[in-house]
């Protein structure tokens, strides 16, 4: 059964990220979710909305970021939108962790991070928004 949990939508900026974190804290506690739980939800979109200002925003001012938490079954479906251009970040290869610190390259880690804490994934482009969807376990 699908329980819809939190609905936020907005103008990407600094301002929005902490006014949404405060919003995760408030559902986790009303809800009884661990601490852990919370703030695996706030480091994802964390990483979401920084990506968004530092790779996103610049081209296109105005760009509009929607957030979507679903309790469905035994997880939380988290669904992240933004009306920035095309781009799939489930096709980025992760990064390389067979090197040497010395020899690790910036870019790539924060979408691993993400990946790494989801138990599953899905991605689609459609009414001109991309639409990243992330499962956690509850």
């Amino acid at each position: 059964m699908t329980h819809a949990l939190l609905h936020l939508k907005g103008r990407v900026s600094p301002d929005l990220e902490a006014q949404w974190m405060q919003q995760l804290e408030a559902v986790g506690q009303a809800h009884h979710w661990s601490e852990l739980q919370v703030h695996q939800l706030q480091l994802v979109v964390e990483e979401w909305m920084e990506n968004l200002l530092a790779h996103a925003l610049a081209p296109q001012a105005g760009l509009q970021a929607i957030l979507q938490l679903q309790d469905v079954d035994d997880e939380l479906e988290l669904t992240l939108s933004d009306s920035g251009q095309a781009f799939n970040p489930l096709t980025r290869p992760p990064p390389s962790l067979d090197l040497d610190l010395d020899q690790l390259q910036p870019g790539g880690w924060g979408l691993h991070f993400i990946r790494s804490l989801a138990c599953g994934t899905h991605y689609e482009r459609r009414e001109d928004h991309n639409h990243l969807t992330l499962r956690f376990k509850k």
